[in-house]
C-alpha cells in the first residue's frame, strides 16, 4: 500500500533526521580522514541517539503459517519469544545459549536433528542482541516439517531442563571467544564489530566481552532457556 510519496518523504528524513555511523579503519592519518569526511560526506547536524527497540508482545497462542511456492527445498523457521537482553552481560549469556543451541555445528540442533535424525539439509538458530525474539530455521524435504518441528521443539524442551554436558558449556564459549578475539584479523570484520557496538547503549571492549564470555554459567544459561516460548511455525513448500 505504500505509494511514491512516502517512499520520498522517509528518504528525506532520512538523509536531514537520521542518525550516521562512520567508521574508518586503517592506517590513515585520522586528521585526514576527518578533513575528507567534512568535505564530501556533508550531512546536517543531527542526534547522533537511536530509537530505543521496540520490545515483542507475546502471542497469545501459538500461530502457524503455511504458504505454498515451486521450490525444490521446504523451508521451515520457528519464531520464539525470550527474555529482553538487557545489556553486555544478558546478551553474553544469550550468545552461549544460543551457539549450545544452533549456533555452530556442534549445536543441538546440528547435532540431533540434522545428524542423528537426518530430518534437514541444515538446522540453525539465530536470536537478536536487541530484541526478545529468536528463530530458528530449516531446510528441508516436502513431508519432513512436523518431523522435523517436533525434533527441535525437544532441543529446546532439552536446554530448559539442563541438559548439556560441562564439555558443550565450555565448547561453546571458546567457539565465541576464538569468533570475538579474530575481530581484528580483518578490516571488514574489525569495522562490523566497532559499527555493532556503537548501535548499543552499553558498547564494550573485546577484552571485556570476552570477559563476559567466560564467566557465564550453566545456571544462567538455563535459567535463560526458561524464558524461551514458541509462538510461530512458518513453512513454505512445493505443497502443489
Amino acid at each position: 500500500k505504500l505509494d511514491g510519496k512516502e517512499l520520498v518523504d522517509f528518504y528525506n528524513t532520512a538523509i536531514n533526521t537520521a542518525p550516521v555511523f562512520i567508521n574508518y579503519v586503517g592506517e590513515a592519518d585520522i586528521e585526514y580522514i576527518e578533513q575528507c569526511i567534512a568535505d564530501h560526506l556533508p550531512f546536517k547536524p543531527r542526534s547522533a541517539k537511536l530509537p530505543a527497540p521496540t520490545v515483542h508482545i507475546p502471542r497469545p497462542e501459538l500461530m502457524r503459517v503455511t504458504e505454498s511456492m515451486e521450490i525444490e527445498q521446504s523451508i521451515l523457521i520457528l519464531g520464539f519469544n525470550l527474555k529482553m537482553p538487557n545489556g553486555a552481560r544478558d546478551r553474553a549469556i544469550l550468545s552461549v545459549y544460543d551457539e549450545i543451541l544452533g549456533g555452530s555445528q556442534s549445536s543441538k540442533l546440528f547435532m540431533n536433528v540434522r545428524e542423528k535424525e537426518g530430518l534437514c539439509y541444515y538446522c540453525s538458530s539465530y536470536p537478536s542482541g536487541r530484541k526478545n525474539v529468536l528463530f530458528i530455521t530449516c531446510g528441508l524435504e516436502n513431508g519432513f516439517e512436523e518431523k522435523a518441528t517436533d525434533a527441535i521443539l525437544l532441543q529446546v524442551d532439552a536446554m530448559k531442563k539442563g541438559d548439556f554436558t560441562d564439555t558443550e558449556l565450555e565448547n561453546a564459549k571458546q567457539s565465541i571467544i576464538r569468533s570475538v578475539s579474530c575481530v581484528g584479523s580483518s578490516l571488514a570484520s574489525a569495522n562490523g564489530y566497532m559499527l555493532g557496538q556503537a548501535l548499543l547503549d552499553d558498547s564494550v571492549t573485546i577484552e571485556e566481552n570476552i570477559a563476559l564470555i567466560s564467566a557465564v554459567t550453566r545456571e544462567q544459561v538455563v535459567e535463560w532457556a526458561n524464558t524461551v516460548e514458541p509462538e510461530l511455525i512458518y513453512i513454505l513448500g512445493d505443497f502443489e
